[in-house]
């Protein structure tokens, strides 16, 4: 066979993408939430102290560390996120609202930043904070059955999300899985053809484009001059347009220039590596660090 053929699997293995890992661990966490729920539940029922049961009831599910303070405006979830009123209960409604969106924040920081400690803050955090109110000196009977219930609802939701995702990647393997020989047949007839001297040869317009990449990657590493200064925290930052400069230049050595070794090109390559250690290019990560650690 051609060492340059393209060879791939004739179809998706049905193993393909269960992480096992990631499995174990979901599998660890679910059924340490399950102990949380007996012994929330426990405490709940044997407890006399409403402090105490304020504090299970915070573990069971995200905010409702505020059920004793005003749970009974709890069925009113939906509305109280735009009530106004003077009113304690629906006030103590609204906390319990405004907690909610805290937490799913929460869960968001530390999807996109690695914020590790907010979730923490806005579901334990506030099972140990809000017990010790003077308000929470009494609770609700009812508070047990609303906070159980909507932490079975979820329980449920997120189990139904996650059987229909699953079958949702069935489905779409085996519809990949249909056309998959057809495709790999064509890329492999596509590989065997010998490309030509003019196949390897850089049109104009992308010549000059690369030219201006070299002329750019053999600045002084601490002439940014040719770069765009916008924000370092998005995909806008300098170190994202050093790296696709890198990219390109690779590939261009790789595929077109394939004996051009050492000179101007891989210089270039090498000062761009070297900007990229620059202090305008890093300083955000220490920022990024504090944000992401709270340390």
């Amino acid at each position: 066979m051609d060492k340059n053929a393209f060879t791939a699997a004739s179809r998706i293995p049905e193993g393909a993408g269960k992480n096992p890992v990631t499995a174990a661990r979901i599998k660890s966490t679910v059924n340490f939430y399950k102990a949380l729920v007996v012994l929330a539940l426990a405490s709940f029922l044997l407890s006399g102290n409403p402090r105490l049961q304020n504090a299970a009831l915070a573990i069971l599910f995200p905010g409702e560390a505020f059920v004793g303070l005003g749970g009974l405006w709890l069925i009113g979830l939906p509305v109280t996120l735009y009530a106004s009123t003077n009113t304690p209960q629906i006030q103590n409604s609204l906390l319990i609202s405004n907690d909610r969106l805290l937490f799913a924040l929460s869960l968001f920081l530390w999807f996109a930043t690695g914020n590790i400690i907010a979730p923490f803050v806005t579901w334990p955090g506030l099972a140990l904070l809000v017990p010790s109110l003077p308000a929470a000196g009494s609770t609700t009977s009812h508070g047990v059955y609303t906070v159980t219930g909507l932490a079975a609802l979820a329980y449920y939701s997120l189990t139904r999300w996650a059987n229909k995702l699953r079958a949702t990647t069935v489905a779409r393997r085996e519809t990949r899985n249909a056309v998959l020989p057809k495709v790999i047949a064509e890329l492999q007839e596509q590989t065997k053809q010998t490309p030509t001297p003019r196949d390897l040869e850089l049109d104009p317009e992308l010549l000059g484009r690369l030219r201006y990449l070299i002329q750019v990657s053999l600045q002084d590493q601490d002439d940014f001059k040719n770069f765009d200064t916008v924000e370092q925290f998005q995909p806008s930052a300098i170190r994202y347009q050093i790296t696709e400069m890198v990219y390109a230049l690779a590939f261009a050595n790789r595929f077109y220039t394939p004996s051009f070794r050492c000179g101007y090109l891989h210089e270039g390559q090498k000062g761009l590596l070297k900007k990229y250690c620059q202090e305008k290019v890093l300083w955000y990560w220490k920022y990024e660090a504090l944000w992401g650690a709270l340390v």
